[in-house]
């Protein structure tokens, strides 16, 4: 039985994707999914936040990630919590602790 040959891209470079994306982002809508999208590559990709800071450091400069990620404001992140449906304070945390490592 043939199995499927399914390619997946790299959670880093998924991460960098939004990363990048998010900051041009005019309608709310679309910011408020990238930040979701880039929570959940964060803490759900199976990758170890070391792993995603070291391998997102080559594709992004540090300052850039640091300005991307500080510039979520409580406002985005209670937003992102009403879509996804998880706390404000675990999706801060993540972020956090992902910008604390970058």
């Amino acid at each position: 039985m043939g199995g499927i040959d399914l390619r997946i891209v790299e959670p880093s470079l998924l991460l960098g994707m939004k990363l990048n994306s998010v900051v041009c982002r005019t309608r709310d809508h679309k910011r408020v999914k990238d930040i979701a999208d880039i929570y959940a590559l964060v803490w759900h990709s199976g990758e170890r936040l070391s792993n995603l800071r070291d391998e997102i450091v080559t594709l992004i400069p540090v300052s850039r990630i640091m300005d991307l990620l500080t510039s979520f404001n409580q406002n985005d992140i209670n937003e992102v919590s009403s879509v996804i449906g998880v706390e404000t304070n675990a999706i801060s945390r993540v972020l956090a602790e992902f910008k604390r490592l970058v």
